[in-house]
């Protein structure tokens, strides 16, 4: 949701943390928990979506392994496989949306490639793909590393989302991290690349 000089509403969160191997060693109950601790701090703050995303992907990534973290995250929260994504609505009445896809480029490219051909590509056309099915752009970007790096995997997420870095290991998150972050995010007035005239 776009707002020009003012605080727009917690919608939607996108949390970035770990690498592809990370995830690929995580087991269905570890899921359960780190999703469970992020839905519970996302539905605190009023937001409704939650995506979760890796940092990075690891040199000679196979295909069939990050199906098996699929697999996994479906285990643990249930809900539906689409592309590279699984989404499901949480016990806390969150839609939570897992994407294994750890480079922000070729996610883009998906997206791009989703649409119909006789649909006319702009902004929304491409966030609609790009969130799916969450209705559009993140709020709030929670990185979970120090604020030196940016994510490789995230590219047109940062375009209107409130980035705040979170110096701590992505498996380490609890619900005070996340109300941290939102407390931060809420003291901000975004201006969505605008500039104080």
């Amino acid at each position: 949701m776009r707002a020009s000089g003012r605080l727009a509403s917690l919608s939607h969160v996108l949390a970035c943390g770990g690498t592809l191997s990370e995830w690929r060693r995580m087991t269905p109950e570890q899921w359960r928990r780190y999703l469970g601790v992020l839905g519970r701090a996302v539905e605190d703050s009023g937001a409704t979506w939650l995506t979760v995303v890796p940092f990075v992907a690891d040199a000679g990534a196979d295909p069939a392994a990050d199906a098996a973290v699929l697999g996994a995250v479906r285990e643990a929260i249930g809900g539906t496989v689409v592309g590279s994504r699984v989404s499901a609505a949480s016990s806390d009445g969150v839609i939570v949306i897992v994407d294994a896809c750890a480079d922000g480029r070729a996610r883009l490219v998906s997206a791009a490639n989703a649409v119909a051909p006789s649909v006319p590509i702009d902004e929304p056309v491409i966030a609609a793909s790009l969130y799916a099915p969450a209705p559009g752009d993140p709020d709030l970007v929670l990185v979970f590393g120090a604020p030196t790096r940016l994510p490789p995997s995230l590219v047109w997420e940062l375009a209107y989302g409130e980035i705040v870095f979170l110096d701590a290991h992505w498996t380490e998150c609890n619900v005070e991290h996340v109300h941290m972050a939102i407390d931060d995010f809420r003291r901000r007035e975004r201006r969505f690349g605008g500039v104080d005239s």
